[in-house]
């Protein structure tokens, strides 16, 4: 397995686990959003 597919498996496991949880901004997105979103600062 390549390393980019390892990330993309383990943030789609997150992903699920994580569906139900909002963060406490006012548009309520999803937990997950935040992790990945800043992944491409690293």
């Amino acid at each position: 397995m390549s390393e980019v597919a390892g990330i993309l498996e383990a943030a789609h496991f997150a992903a699920i686990k994580h569906k139900a949880q909002k963060r406490k901004d006012v548009e309520e997105t999803p937990y997950i959003n935040h992790p990945i979103g800043t992944s491409d600062s690293v």
